[in-house]
């Protein structure tokens, strides 16, 4: 059989998954002529689907870092050549970023930024929420908007003059926020 497609990681899907997850999927196309799969996963334990071209992993008790999932296609006659696969551990959700102060403020919008944390786990991206309540209860503007780990400004436009308008900015990965 031919050599296996990408390996494509689910719940999450991403090339990241967090230190201690278990249920995390991954799998390849089928590969004709294939009637087993032989998976080797560096430092987790497959729990299911060893010999399918889909199995499931748990990471508990695996160290933060890149780690590699391989993949070969066999039927009773051969084995075909091996899919190899990088993907990162993560062990922590990131701390909180340092919002700054808004800037180039008008009735209808303004602008504001913030530093990336200095601790936790590598950021992915950021949530941002702007409300009129102080709570984030209510009078939302912008709910939980993703955006890079690249971005660390935004500006608001068509706002209400004569509100007061709050900014919560999240780092998340995929350990969390």
């Amino acid at each position: 059989p031919a050599e296996p497609g990408v390996i494509t990681q689910g719940n999450p899907a991403s090339s990241t998954v967090c230190v201690g997850s278990s249920g995390v999927t991954y799998t390849v196309a089928p590969v004709s002529g294939a009637s087993t799969y032989t998976w080797t996963v560096a430092d987790g334990n497959i729990t299911s689907g060893q010999g399918t071209p889909l199995i499931t992993v748990s990471w508990v008790g695996a160290s933060a870092g890149n780690t590699t999932v391989k993949v070969k296609a066999g039927n009773g006659c051969a084995t075909g050549p091996e899919r190899s696969q990088n993907f990162t551990l993560v062990d922590s959700s990131p701390g909180a970023p340092a919002m700054g102060t808004a800037y180039d403020i008008s009735i209808t919008s303004f602008s504001f930024g913030w530093t990336a944390p200095m601790s936790g786990g590598a950021v992915e991206g950021y949530r941002m929420d702007v409300a009129t309540a102080s709570d984030f209860s209510t009078g939302f503007v912008v709910s939980n908007l993703a955006l890079s780990a690249a971005t660390t400004s935004y500006t608001l436009t068509g706002l209400d003059g004569g509100l007061t308008y709050y900014v919560r900015v999240r780092a998340y990965n995929v350990c969390g926020t």
